[in-house]
């Protein structure tokens, strides 16, 4: 939860910065970082 909020907070400035580029790479690793997430969350329910 806390990488979320992080990966948030990143998107944000990006978008902020107005590089589209960067924009980009932020919001794949923000994407990465949900699926992560979930994939987690969902082993540890499911072990």
């Amino acid at each position: 939860m806390i990488l979320y909020f992080m990966t948030y907070n990143l998107f944000n400035c990006e978008i902020m910065s107005l590089n589209v580029q960067r924009v980009r790479i932020s919001i794949f690793i923000s994407i990465n970082f949900i699926f992560i997430n979930i994939y987690m969350i969902l082993r540890f329910l499911f072990y």
